[in-house]
C-alpha cells in the first residue's frame, strides 16, 4: 500500500463518519494534485475508487522481461480495481492464475491483501479481476452464456468506513475481436448477456439479486467499431449495452434500461490528458477505442478519467511518475485506462456545446480574423472525439437556398479533437501562415490551452459570399454503411435576407438535413468587420435572437459587452 493510501484509509477508519459526512469533508479540501499529463496520477479526492482496465496480450506475469514495465505502470496508476483480458491460460488453471495474479500484486503493494479470480479460456487466454479490497458473488460467465470467454464479474466489498454498506459489482469482458459479420453478431450476442444479466441484477429473485441502487460496471477491451469502423448491420452491440437495446430477444428477453433508474447507462471514455485521444490500440499508434468503462449513472459517477502512454508523455511527466519512454509499448499492444469513480449521482449537468462567437468578414482584405468559437455551458468536462464525436460541416458558399435541396450543398467538414472543461472554450481557426486567421492565431495560443484551439489548416474558412452556413454535429459510427448525424447547432451568414427557411444537406452517410430557421440566420453586411457573439447569459441553442455584435473580436475570451444586438443589426 502507497504512504498515501494508507493514510487515506487510517483516517477514514479512525474518523467512523458516516459516507456522506465523510465525503462532503473531503469534497472541501480537493487535493490539488492529479495532472496526468505533468505525471500527477494522484487521486484528487480520498472516496475516490481507482478502476483499470488493460489488455496485457498474454504479457503480464507470462514474459519476464516485461515484469519491470508492468510494476512501474502498475504501482505509479496505484488501481482499486484491475480487469486483466488476455492473460495467457497456458499460466494454468484459472484457480492458479488468480492465485499467481493476487501474489504478483501484493509484491507491487506489500502491505495489502488483495484478491482476484480468473475466467474462462478461449483456447488462448482469460479474463480475469484483481481487486485490493474482498470479492463475492463471483461468475466466470453469465446465464444465459454470453459465450467466447465468458463475463467475469464479482461484487467488490468496500470498506464501509469510506463507503457505507454499498458495494460495487464489476463485470470484465473481452469482446470478439474482428471486423466480420460473424465477429459483429459474437460481439451483440455477448452485449445481450450483459443486459439481460444486469436486468436479472436489479431484480429479484433469478440468478443474480443486487441491493438495490448497486453501482454496475461493465469494463475491459469490447472491440466494438471494430478499427473506427462501427458496426455491421443489424448488429448494434455498441449501442445495446448503453441503452439495453437487445437484440436476440428470444434468448436474452425484452429490452431493458440497464440503470437502476430505467435510463441509459453512461460511457466514461477516458482519454489521454496529452493530446485528448480517447483509443487505446494500438499502443504505439492508438486508432481504435476499444478499451471502455460503461456504467450506471444513476448510482455512480466520475471523477477523473485517463490513459497512459509513455510516448506521449513529455520526459519530465515520465520522471515524475516513475515510467520510462517504452513502458507502455513494450508491456502490450493496448494502453491501461484508468477511470476514478464516486458513488452517487454526478450532481453537475452534463456538459453541452454551444457556438459562442464567430467571425466572417473583415473591412479589409484579406480576411485575418476568421474563427469559431465554442463553449462549453455544461458542468462536465467534454472530449470533442468520445463517447461522442463531434464535426465541424460548411456549406458550399452561397448555397443555403430557400427550398430544400435535392443534394447535398456541404462543402467540406473537420473532425474536432480536443477538450473543453466546463465553462471553456475551444476555438477552430486556420493556422497557415497568411491564411483567414493569421491576425488572431497567437492570440487564440496565448489565451486558451493547447486542448482548447484546433488549427484546421487552410481548408477551413467562412466565406463573405451570401447564403452560407455551417454546422456542429455529433457523428455516431454504429453502422459501416454510414454514419449517423445529430444536429447540436447550425447558423447561416451573410444572408440576403431571414425572411424564410434556408436549407443545409451534409455530406455525411445518412444525409442529414438542417432546417435554419430566421433566429439561425444573419444578413450580410459588406465592408464592416463583422464578428457576432453569443449573449453571456444565453444557454438556447440555435437561436441568434440572443446573440449580440460586440466592438472587437474577443477570441478566446468571455463574450465581450454588446454594442448592438443581431436583431438591430438587421435594421441596417
Amino acid at each position: 500500500m502507497t504512504m498515501r493510501r494508507a493514510i487515506e484509509l487510517r483516517m477514514s477508519r479512525w474518523l467512523g463518519l458516516s459516507v456522506l459526512t465523510f465525503a462532503t469533508m473531503v469534497v472541501a479540501r480537493p487535493s490539488p494534485a492529479f495532472s496526468p499529463a505533468s505525471g500527477d496520477f494522484a487521486r484528487e479526492f480520498t472516496t475516490e475508487i481507482r478502476v483499470m482496465t488493460y489488455n496485457n496480450q498474454k504479457n503480464f506475469l507470462k514474459v519476464a522481461s516485461t515484469d519491470d514495465e508492468y510494476q512501474r505502470l502498475i504501482t505509479s496508476i496505484n488501481p482499486d480495481i484491475i480487469a486483466f483480458q488476455e492473460m495467457d491460460d497456458t499460466l494454468g488453471t484459472p484457480s492458479s492464475i488468480a492465485t499467481q495474479i493476487k501474489t504478483r500484486l501484493q509484491t507491487y503493494f506489500p502491505s495489502e491483501t488483495w484478491t482476484a479470480q480468473a475466467g474462462i479460456s478461449d483456447g488462448f487466454n482469460v479474463n480475469a479481476l484483481a481487486s485490493r479490497y474482498p470479492m463475492s458473488l463471483k461468475i466466470t460467465d453469465t446465464i444465459p452464456a454470453a459465450g467466447l470467454r465468458g463475463v467475469s464479474a464479482a461484487l467488490i466489498d468496500l470498506p464501509n468506513a469510506t463507503y457505507g454498506t454499498t458495494d460495487f459489482y464489476v463485470m470484465c469482458v473481452h469482446l470478439k475481436s474482428g471486423g466480420a459479420t460473424a465477429d459483429n453478431q459474437d460481439r451483440q450476442q455477448e452485449a445481450d448477456a450483459v443486459i439481460n444479466w444486469q436486468r436479472d441484477a436489479r431484480t429479484a429473485g433469478g440468478n443474480i439479486t443486487l441491493a438495490s441502487g448497486t453501482p454496475m460496471l461493465l469494463l475491459g477491451d469490447m472491440n466494438f467499431g471494430y478499427q473506427d469502423q462501427g458496426d455491421v448491420s443489424p448488429y448494434h452491440g455498441s449501442l445495446t449495452v448503453v441503452n439495453g437495446d437487445i437484440y436476440n430477444t428470444a434468448t436474452y428477453g425484452v429490452d431493458s434500461k440497464p440503470d437502476w433508474d430505467g435510463s441509459d447507462n453512461s460511457d466514461a471514455a477516458p482519454y489521454d490528458h496529452v493530446n485528448s485521444n480517447p483509443r487505446t490500440q494500438p499502443a504505439t499508434s492508438p486508432d481504435s477505442r476499444f478499451d471502455r468503462f460503461i456504467y450506471t449513472d444513476s448510482v455512480l459517477r466520475v471523477r477523473h478519467r485517463f490513459v497512459v502512454n509513455t510516448q506521449t508523455m513529455s520526459a519530465s511527466a515520465r520522471t515524475a511518475a516513475g515510467l520510462i519512454a517504452t513502458d507502455t509499448t513494450n508491456a502490450s499492444d493496448h494502453l491501461p485506462a484508468i477511470v476514478d469513480f464516486a458513488l452517487g449521482a454526478d450532481p453537475n449537468p452534463p456538459g453541452q456545446i454551444l457556438i459562442n462567437e464567430f467571425s466572417f468578414n473583415d473591412a479589409a482584405s484579406p480576411d485575418v480574423r476568421t474563427f469559431i468559437e465554442l463553449k462549453n455551458v455544461g458542468g462536465r468536462t467534454i472530449n470533442l472525439e468520445a463517447p461522442q464525436a463531434y464535426s465541424l460541416k460548411q456549406s458550399v458558399s452561397g448555397a443555403l437556398a430557400t427550398t430544400i435541396p435535392g443534394t447535398e450543398n456541404e462543402f467540406t467538414g473537420f473532425n474536432l479533437t480536443g477538450t473543453i472543461p466546463p465553462g471553456g472554450l475551444f476555438v477552430m481557426y486556420d493556422g497557415s501562415t497568411s491564411g483567414d486567421s493569421s491576425g488572431i492565431k497567437s492570440l487564440i495560443q496565448s489565451r486558451l490551452s493547447s486542448l482548447q484551439y484546433q488549427d484546421l489548416g487552410s481548408g477551413f474558412g467562412l466565406t463573405n459570399t451570401g447564403n452560407s452556413g455551417f454546422a456542429l454535429v455529433t457523428v455516431g459510427k454504429y453502422d459501416t454503411a454510414g454514419t449517423t448525424d445529430t444536429l447540436v447547432e447550425a447558423f447561416a451568414y451573410g444572408c440576403s435576407s431571414t425572411a424564410s427557411n434556408r436549407y443545409f444537406r451534409t455530406n455525411s452517410g445518412n444525409n442529414l438535413l438542417i432546417t435554419l430557421s430566421p433566429n439561425q440566420q444573419t444578413v450580410f453586411a459588406g465592408g464592416v468587420d463583422t464578428t457576432v457573439s453569443r449573449k453571456s447569459n444565453s444557454t438556447q441553442p440555435n437561436n441568434f435572437t440572443q446573440w449580440i455584435i460586440p466592438d472587437t473580436e474577443t477570441v478566446g475570451l468571455e463574450n465581450a459587452t454588446p454594442t448592438a444586438t443581431v436583431d438591430e443589426w438587421k435594421l441596417y
